[in-house]
């Protein structure tokens, strides 16, 4: 179990949804179990993000290799806003975000409360 108190996650996350992600994410990663400060929280979570991206960017990668798209930019253009396409790593994408947030919300939390 996390030795600095997961309750105080709460007292960061305004939102029920960010609030749930959040714990979900740290009780799923076995580094999270040794940390003892928001600071090494921090640290853990940022792991995570990265791991996440990495793990987007090769399912990006993949689909870019399938040889449908004949470059990045034309990938990029079936996918945007205009033609009502939805992106092959929506869910992902969404996923990424959340993790990022996740290390940032602790760091700027520190800073607003000192």
């Amino acid at each position: 179990m996390v030795s600095w108190p997961i309750e105080k996650i709460q007292d960061i996350y305004a939102e029920p949804y960010t609030y749930k992600f959040c714990i979900t994410s740290i009780k799923e990663n076995p580094e999270s179990q040794k940390v003892r400060n928001v600071d090494e929280l921090t640290v853990v979570c940022t792991n995570s993000a990265i791991s996440n991206l990495t793990k987007v960017k090769g399912i990006v990668e993949n689909i870019l290799n399938e040889k449908k798209y004949k470059n990045k930019l034309t990938c990029e253009m079936k996918f945007n806003d205009d033609n009502h396409q939805i992106s092959p790593v929506k869910k992902e994408n969404i996923v990424l975000f959340d993790m990022i947030n996740i290390p940032y919300y602790f760091c700027f939390n520190a800073h607003i409360n000192g």
